[in-house]
């Protein structure tokens, strides 16, 4: 039976990334993205009066097509993955 990588915790199923993608889910907030992934539209600004706010921006990776959503929000893991691109 073949293993597959997840993210720690989610159970999420990472077969389609590639190493880096795989490794670049791990990672926390304030990490630089790989050398692969590439911005995808705009940065999005939340504000919010008690915390201040926070950011996120989408990325692609140019070798496996893997989606990412990266948000500062002290409540997200950092590095979110969502799809391979179709």
């Amino acid at each position: 039976m073949q293993q597959y990588i997840t993210r720690e915790g989610t159970g999420q199923d990472l077969r389609f990334a590639c190493e880096l993608c795989e490794e670049q889910v791990q990672k926390q907030r304030y990490t630089e993205p790989h050398k692969h992934l590439r911005p995808k539209g705009e940065r999005r600004a939340y504000r919010v009066a008690i915390t201040g706010g926070y950011e996120e921006q989408d990325y692609i990776c140019e070798s496996c097509g893997a989606e990412f959503t990266y948000s500062n929000d002290k409540n997200d893991y950092g590095w979110n993955i969502h799809r391979k691109k179709e």
